[in-house]
C-alpha cells in the first residue's frame, strides 16, 4: 500500500472510532448541557449496553444483531431513569456537587454488581456485518464500522430534531434556562431530569453494543469511554451536540494516525494533548457558547 493511501486508511479508521467517542460525547453534552449535571456513571451505561445485547443473542438463539440496539436502548435507558429518579433527581435542588457525587457512587455500586453478575472476562458480540468488508482501491472498512458511522449521524439529527421540535424539547431547553419559570407554567422538572437522563444513557447503551461487537466488552469498559466522553465533551464545547461529533471526529484520527505512525502508548496522550491545545486558545470549546448550550 502506497504511503498517502495508508495515511487515508488511518483517518477511516479513525472516523469510525471518533464515532463511538461522539455517541459517548452527545449523551454526556446532554446530561450537562441541558441539566448542568457531570455524570460519572455513564460509562457504566455503555458498557451494560454491550452486556444486554450479549446476552440477548446467547440466551434467544437467531436474533438478529440490528433487533439488540433498541432493545438494549430501552432496558439501559430504563434502568437509567430509575438511578436518576432514585439518586440525582432527588438532589437536584441542593448544591451542584450533590448530584455529582451521587454519580459517582452509582458508578461503583454499578460496577461491583457487573463484575459480581457477569464476570471479569471479555466478551465479544456476534455481528454479521463484522464479516462484510467494503474495497475501494486500497482502502477497506467493514460494514459493523460503518454502521457505528451511520448510527451516530442518525443520532446527532435525531437530537437536533428532539430539542428543537418537539413537545419535550421546548420543555427541556425551558428547563434548562428558567426552572422556577418553567415550574410557573406546570413543566415538571423532576420527570425533565429523570428523562433527559435516561435518554442520554440509552444513547451510550447504543456505542456500548456497537463497539461490543468491533473489539469487546467487558465491566471496565466503560471507565475508558468515560473519559473519552468526557474529553469530546470538553474539547466540543461544553452543552454543545454538534461539537461532540466534531470533537469526536477529531480525536479519532488523532488516535489512529498515532497509533499507525507512532504507536498505540501515545492514543491517551494525543487525546488530552489536543484538548488542552483547544482550550489554551479556545476556552468555550471548539463550538462551545459562554452563555450556555446549544444544539
Amino acid at each position: 500500500m502506497p504511503q498517502w493511501a495508508l495515511w487515508v486508511q488511518y483517518i477511516i479508521n479513525g472516523v469510525a472510532a471518533g464515532s463511538v467517542y461522539a455517541l459517548l460525547g452527545m449523551g454526556l453534552t446532554l446530561i450537562f448541557g441541558m441539566l448542568f449535571i457531570i455524570s460519572f456513571v455513564h460509562g457504566e451505561f455503555y458498557m451494560l449496553g454491550g452486556f444486554v445485547a450479549y446476552y440477548l443473542m446467547a440466551t434467544f438463539t437467531g436474533m438478529p444483531y440490528l433487533v439488540t440496539v433498541p432493545i438494549a436502548m430501552v432496558a439501559v435507558g430504563l434502568l437509567a431513569a430509575g438511578v436518576a429518579r432514585v439518586t440525582i433527581t432527588p438532589l437536584r435542588e441542593r448544591h451542584w456537587e450533590s448530584p455529582m457525587l451521587s454519580t459517582v457512587g452509582s458508578s461503583y455500586v454499578i460496577l461491583a454488581l457487573a463484575l459480581i453478575v457477569f464476570g471479569g472476562e471479555y466478551r465479544s458480540i456476534d455481528s454479521p456485518f463484522n464479516e462484510t468488508v467494503f474495497r475501494f482501491g486500497h482502502f477497506w472498512l467493514s460494514a459493523q464500522k460503518l454502521l457505528v458511522i451511520v448510527v451516530v449521524v442518525i443520532v446527532l439529527f435525531a437530537l437536533r430534531w428532539m430539542l428543537r421540535s418537539t413537545t419535550f424539547g421546548m420543555r427541556l431547553r425551558a428547563t434548562a434556562q428558567d426552572k422556577l419559570g418553567a415550574a410557573t407554567v406546570g413543566i415538571n422538572s423532576g420527570s425533565i431530569y429523570t428523562w433527559t437522563f435516561s435518554l442520554a444513557c440509552a444513547i451510550a447503551a447504543a456505542g456500548g453494543v456497537l463497539v461490543g461487537a468491533i473489539y469487546h466488552t467487558d465491566p471496565y469498559i466503560g471507565q475508558v469511554g468515560l473519559l473519552k466522553g468526557w474529553i469530546v465533551v470538553i474539547l466540543g464545547g461544553m452543552g454543545n451536540v454538534t461539537g461532540a461529533l466534531l470533537a469526536g471526529m477529531i480525536i479519532g484520527i488523532a488516535e489512529s494516525l498515532a497509533t499507525g505512525l507512532i504507536g498505540a502508548g501515545w492514543s491517551e496522550t494525543i487525546a488530552l494533548a489536543i484538548m488542552i491545545i483547544v482550550l489554551m486558545i479556545r476556552p468555550q470549546g471548539l463550538l462551545g457558547e459562554a452563555g450556555g448550550a446549544s444544539v
